[in-house]
């Protein structure tokens, strides 16, 4: 309980100081959240700041029921940080919902995108929902690149069984 409360200080003391450094001169995040906190969370997302308090950061986007919040996620998905687009894939595979899957799909089909970021969605496809139907389509747009049909195989076997 004690470190859930001391995670729970950290992230808000986190929101705080990212608001504190962007200031109103920042880079403006979307205008349609309702809430300042997804704003200064999207803001600080986009801005120059340490990987992990990124790391939170995304968490706490993901965990957000605005509209919108996909959208989100899917430009960092598309943006240059390698390793925060891969993040952002997984983030929408946990979120769990339509608009996330038809994202994901999305991300997986674009081939301008970084393989890593293509293999994320990949796996959170599979991962988050284990739809078998799911099998048959990812087995059809991983069979043109080598990387993602051997990860595609793995996952055949480790999330479907197959």
């Amino acid at each position: 309980m004690a470190k859930r409360l001391g995670l729970v200080l950290l992230f808000g003391a986190l929101v705080f100081a990212g608001a504190l450094f962007l200031g109103k001169g920042g880079r403006e995040a979307e205008a349609g959240f309702t809430s300042e906190a997804t704003r200064e969370l999207v803001a600080y997302l986009n801005a120059d700041g340490p990987f992990n308090r990124k790391l939170m950061a995304l968490e706490a986007l993901r965990q957000k029921t605005e509209t919108g919040i996909e959208a989100e996620l899917v430009k960092l998905a598309k943006g240059s940080n390698t390793r925060l687009a891969v993040m952002a894939t997984t983030a929408l595979g946990r979120k769990k919902s339509g608009a996330a899957k038809t994202a994901l799909k999305s991300l997986l089909e674009s081939e301008k995108l970084n393989v890593s970021v293509r293999l994320g969605a990949v796996s959170a496809i599979a991962y988050a929902w284990r739809d078998s139907d799911d099998l048959s389509y990812l087995a059809a747009k991983t069979k043109d690149n080598t990387r993602l049909s051997a990860h595609y195989i793995r996952l055949k076997s480790d999330v479907f069984g197959k």
